[in-house]
């Protein structure tokens, strides 16, 4: 009985905090998190990173191929930034919006995920040339700041202004493509 009851928690936990579609922690534990690192800038002990992500024209994806499709780019997206920043700092936070947490404020080496991640999606679109409509990703980053970041949000707002800046070029060089 105890075995079945751990079994059911353990579906539970699973249902509540993992998103069903990219199989990465959900808003839910999003939340969670951000809470824990609230904790830690309280206490001084706080040393972490924002990187915020979006699918671009997911929109024309949908439009164009068909939801299974999209569904299918959502999922490699969450796939490649797992394979770079590790799943256990990834979290889908909207539909086509992910965030991940890392434990670190070396800006040289995001920078150097940065180019890794930008590999592995250029990979991903050289499987998929038979379609029109390579998949990009805009990302934005920042470095919680001792002593200046007084709560969480300030770090993730500083993350999608800079991911915002990212889209506004992509979105420049690809006028042809409908953004959201």
């Amino acid at each position: 009985m105890q075995d079945d009851l751990r079994s059911e928690i353990a579906t539970v936990h699973h249902m509540a905090y993992i998103d069903a579609l990219t199989a990465v922690s959900n808003s839910t534990a999003y939340i969670d998190i951000t809470k824990a690192l609230n904790a830690q800038i309280f206490a001084g002990t706080a040393r972490f990173s924002v990187i915020a992500f979006d699918l671009n024209g997911l929109k024309q994806i949908n439009d164009t191929y068909g939801h299974d499709f999209g569904d299918k780019a959502l999922i490699d997206t969450a796939r490649v930034i797992c394979d770079v920043f590790g799943k256990e700092n990834v979290y889908r936070v909207g539909g086509d919006e992910f965030i991940a947490l890392l434990p670190t404020d070396n800006a040289d080496e995001i920078e150097e995920n940065f180019k890794k991640f930008d590999q592995k999606l250029d990979e991903y679109n050289k499987k998929i040339k038979s379609y029109s409509f390579p998949i990009s990703v805009s990302k934005g980053y920042a470095v919680y700041q001792k002593g200046e970041d007084k709560e969480y949000k300030e770090v993730s707002h500083r993350a999608d202004i800079n991911m915002y800046h990212n889209k506004d070029e992509y979105y420049e060089q690809n006028s042809d493509i409908q953004r959201r």
